[in-house]
């Protein structure tokens, strides 16, 4: 899917599939629109990551959140 370019939602049984492989663990708590707006998070930073080839991903597991920060050099 062009790594989620143009993608406005994740396939459900793609979902249902990860709640099931993390049931044992603590993100089982997870409702299947979080994980979506991971995905697309993650897919989100990744894209700016390869875009300015390179810089740093930083995340806060207090706040939840994922930004992406360019390289200083």
């Amino acid at each position: 899917h062009n790594f989620l370019q143009g993608i406005s939602n994740v396939d459900y049984e793609l979902l249902r599939t990860i709640k099931i492989l993390t049931r044992h663990l603590e993100v089982s708590e997870c409702s299947l629109k979080q994980w979506e707006q991971a995905i697309f998070l993650g897919f989100k930073v990744w894209h700016q990551l390869k875009e300015k080839c390179g810089g740093r991903i930083v995340c806060n597991m207090y706040e939840k959140t994922m930004v992406f920060e360019e390289s200083e050099s």
